[in-house]
């Protein structure tokens, strides 16, 4: 289990995969190799389409590839693509003593967001799949356990 969420779970493992095969790949190839649901990685894939991570090719010969090069996508890129973290809200600018327990927890989700982007926006897809090609548990690895 991961503390990221299924969908960016599943982003990472296709990432990788895709990285890995280094061409056109279909869905259906990476969801055997890394034993996830072929319609729940359709949905994830489409995200990570959405986004510029992976461009997708119809017909015989197509499938899915990275968009960019792995040095140039990051765990926050993958985790913004398929909604795993959203943007923080900027606080009022006026806040009554009735407010301060949701000014005080406001502040802390903005924190820990700031510091959770600072760190997996330099946490690159090169790195884990060069990691994953050594056998490392890439995510665990990544996240220091």
């Amino acid at each position: 289990m991961t503390p990221f969420g299924s969908k960016l779970e599943y982003a990472l493992q296709a990432l990788i995969d895709l990285a890995q095969a280094g061409a056109m790949t279909q869905s259906r190839d990476v969801a055997a190799r890394q034993g996830l649901s072929d319609a729940y990685l359709d949905q994830v894939l489409l995200m990570l389409k959405r986004a510029g991570l992976v461009r997708s090719t119809r017909g015989a010969g197509g499938g899915h590839a990275l968009a960019r090069p792995t040095s140039q996508i990051t765990v926050w890129d993958a985790a913004l693509a398929v909604g795993a973290v959203v943007p923080c809200e900027e606080p009022a600018a006026v806040v009554t003593s009735s407010q301060a327990a949701a000014a005080v927890v406001g502040q802390l989700e903005r924190e820990t967001h700031q510091r959770l982007y600072r760190w997996l926006s330099t946490v690159t897809l090169a790195e884990l799949t060069e990691r994953a090609g050594r056998g490392d548990d890439a995510l665990s690895v990544a996240i220091g356990l």
